[in-house]
């Protein structure tokens, strides 16, 4: 079979929080990424709160809650281990993390103390994309 394995964590820890188990996809996503040794990564989609209506509380901050799979989901996921986690591969990386998301969306503190780490909206990276096509 074409199965492949996720690439291993960059660092070690000891807490909970540091065990691949408890990782999701968005940050096994951004790991896969790593191991392609790109320049920059966009992190698009990653709101970790939720946004407009999903944050009353009778709404939850997953793109696939009432989806079939999804229907026990009934309250918002604690997005502290995302924010550690994408943390953690900020600080073992070279790579330019570029967080996009709308106008107002505050970046969590964690992140905003990388060098390496960005933030944009939905409308620059359209127009970065849109110039990256453009070029001749």
């Amino acid at each position: 079979p074409n199965v492949k394995c996720v690439p291993e964590l960059p660092y070690e820890g000891d807490k909970r929080q540091d065990d691949p188990f408890h990782w999701g996809t968005g940050q096994f996503a951004g790991l896969v990424a790593l191991s392609f040794k790109p320049k920059a990564i966009f992190l698009v989609g990653m709101d970790l709160y939720g946004l407009g209506t999903e944050k009353k509380p009778e709404n939850v901050n997953n793109i696939y809650k009432g989806s079939k799979g999804y229907t026990y989901i009934k309250r918002p996921v604690d997005p502290s281990y995302w924010i550690y986690q994408f943390n953690k591969l900020f600080e073992h990386s070279d790579c330019r993390w570029i967080v996009v998301n709308q106008e107002g969306w505050k970046m969590p503190e964690e992140w905003q103390a990388n060098k390496n780490v960005f933030q944009d909206t939905y409308e620059g990276l359209a127009k970065w994309v849109n110039k990256q096509l453009t070029k001749q």
